[in-house]
């Protein structure tokens, strides 16, 4: 049976968490990086490739609507158990080989547990897919501009909400093997005293993304104005797409050093069964 461990208040040392983010980075960088190609960059490559299906909105069109939506929740899917296994390889205490496989089976099993979770993330997504089905009328620019704008905005709300409430929810599940519900309680208490701080954290490890992102959709819309009808560049596309995995593995690793950091005040056993979870 799992032991369960009761979390304390206390609150987040920001300084000796950062040291720890930069020294798993150092000491499995390549562990890392070849688990969000293997199981984000390149699955999500292949899934929007070979399920490329132009579906226009309004139009109705169930298989090409099916077959869109479907291949953007997939790729986004294989994301997040991406965004998992590197959660999972930095809490492993383990140097050995057969590390980044046991990762990859950890967050294989956590990945039903925490689907509503991905779910409740992805929820603009899915309203957007309801959007695309149920509109009847073209759409103008500025009407385009402001969906985007408002889609942005609520995203941000909705990762506010987890990251002050839950935010190492993932590394819990992973590392201590429990339900969801118990789970939940679990980060939520975790979290006590250092919900800002956590929030905080974000901000910086997202902001290159963020500013990626904005000029991106800056060029995108310059571009569209300016009566450019191909307002596609690939290397910008690739570009983005390399600081956003990037981002998000910076991220995982980080949720991972918060997890770690927070456990210091349950003492060595507890950190001895994070670490056996992954042997």
């Amino acid at each position: 049976m799992t032991p369960v461990f009761e979390p304390s208040a206390r609150s987040l040392n920001v300084g000796r968490t950062m040291a720890l983010v930069f020294e798993l980075l150092s000491a499995r960088w390549l562990w890392i990086a070849a688990l969000i190609i293997a199981l984000g960059l390149g699955p999500s490559a292949a899934i929007r490739q070979w399920l490329h299906v132009a579906y226009h909105p309004g139009s109705h069109d169930l298989r090409a609507f099916v077959t869109h939506e479907g291949a953007a929740l997939a790729a986004s899917l294989f994301d997040y158990l991406a965004s998992l296994s590197v959660i999972a390889v930095s809490l492993s205490q383990s140097g050995h080989r057969s590390a980044p496989a046991n990762a990859v089976f950890a967050a294989i099993r956590a990945l039903p547990l925490l689907v509503p979770v991905w779910v409740f993330g992805h929820a603009t997504t899915f309203w957007d897919a309801w959007w695309s089905w149920d509109v009847h009328a073209p759409r103008s620019l500025e009407q385009l501009t402001w969906d985007v704008w408002t889609n942005l905005i609520a995203e941000t709300a909705l990762s506010v909400g987890l990251l002050v409430s839950v935010a190492v929810l993932p590394a819990v599940v992973l590392a201590e093997k429990r339900g969801l519900a118990t789970s939940l309680r679990a980060a939520w208490r975790l979290m006590r005293g250092s919900r800002w701080k956590v929030f905080g954290l974000y901000l910086v490890v997202q902001l290159p993304g963020f500013l990626a992102g904005l000029a991106y959709l800056s060029y995108r819309i310059g571009t569209a104005r300016g009566g450019v009808h191909q307002a596609t560049n690939p290397y910008l596309d690739w570009s983005l797409t390399v600081v956003a995995y990037a981002t998000a593995a910076l991220w995982a690793v980080s949720l991972a050093a918060i997890y770690l950091e927070l456990n210091r005040d349950r003492g060595g056993v507890a950190l001895m069964h994070v670490a056996d979870q992954f042997n």
